[in-house]
């Protein structure tokens, strides 16, 4: 399954939680879940072209997106404009 984990407002609290998995080690988890991290703010290493075309290849459709994750509050610009 693709996973993409987006950062929003917010302390990266859920990737601290998230990495602190107890029950097993996450890479051990995503292999078990058969999870393809498409990106992620702490575990991925892609440079910013790379994701740039990792998201323009899921918003055409090229490339599936099974599981999506916003992390953080969504922020809002001034006068809802953001």
């Amino acid at each position: 399954m693709n996973i993409l984990w987006m950062q929003s407002g917010g302390c990266s609290g859920c990737t601290l939680s998230f990495l602190g998995l107890e029950e097993m080690d996450l890479l051990s988890w995503s292999q078990e879940m058969d999870l393809n991290w498409l990106w992620h703010p702490s575990l991925t290493e892609h440079s910013s072209d790379e994701t740039q075309a990792i998201l323009q290849d899921v918003i055409s459709g090229k490339i599936p997106l099974d599981i999506f994750c916003l992390e953080g509050s969504v922020v809002m610009g001034p006068n809802n404009s953001g």
